[in-house]
């Protein structure tokens, strides 16, 4: 379980009646083996409300190169997590209101070439190739939000790997 200690030297853990017990498994194994670990767990207030609480832990060595310590940092992401939730559902809703407009229009068209027969004008074959098109914008709009939805791999920085292009820009500026 992973243990939260507050600025006034008490002691919490991140549980609640609906914490499920897997989502903080997974966060254990590189906590355990000292390696740095994000989390966005949901997490609850002393009043019981529920709150996302993204948690960064990670290992601090002393110089022989011993584990030492451990460093924390904490942001509340609720505000940001609702609005994925609301983005993705507004997202789904779209693609499905497009797509069935364009399955109407499609139909349409195609009854129209139906009643033409051979004398299909230009602008009817015009039509479909932009149904065509926005389908596939579509499609490639669905890729786009489910890459957007990957959780990206964390990476180990070492501090000078943060620091120096810092310094550096300060010093030329």
């Amino acid at each position: 379980m992973l243990k939260q200690t507050y600025w006034d030297g008490t002691v919490g853990f991140y549980k609640g009646s609906r914490q499920r017990r897997n989502q903080l498994q997974k966060y254990e194994q590189p906590f355990d083996a000292e390696r740095p670990v994000t989390a966005e767990l949901q997490n609850y207030r002393k009043d019981g409300t529920p709150f996302w609480n993204r948690v960064t832990i990670a290992p601090v060595y002393d110089d022989d190169g011993a584990l030492s310590n451990y460093v924390g940092f904490q942001q509340d992401v609720t505000d940001r997590k609702e609005a994925t939730r609301q983005l993705r559902v507004l997202h789904r809703v779209l693609r499905h209101n497009l797509l069935n407009r364009l399955t109407v229009i499609r139909g349409y068209v195609d009854s129209l070439v139906e009643s033409l027969a051979d004398d299909v004008p230009d602008a009817v074959e015009g039509i479909q190739n932009e149904i065509d098109q926005l389908e596939a914008v579509i499609k490639k709009h669905r890729k786009i939000v489910g890459l957007l939805d990957e959780a990206p791999e964390p990476r180990t920085y070492t501090v000078d790997e943060i620091v120096t292009p810092a310094v550096s820009t300060v010093r030329n500026d």
